[in-house]
């Protein structure tokens, strides 16, 4: 993997992060669950 694409692929998983806060200012719990879930996934893989 080149060092662009890990780039973007770091960019990509910190925008999950980012909209699990806004789904909790928003209330909607289950997305805000969600997002960390697939922000992880890339590191733990």
């Amino acid at each position: 993997m080149s060092f662009e694409e890990v780039e973007v692929l770091r960019r990509r998983t910190h925008l999950f992060l980012r909209n699990a806060e806004r789904f909790i200012d928003e209330g909607e719990y289950d997305l805000a669950v969600f997002n960390p879930e697939e922000y992880c996934q890339p590191i733990l893989a």
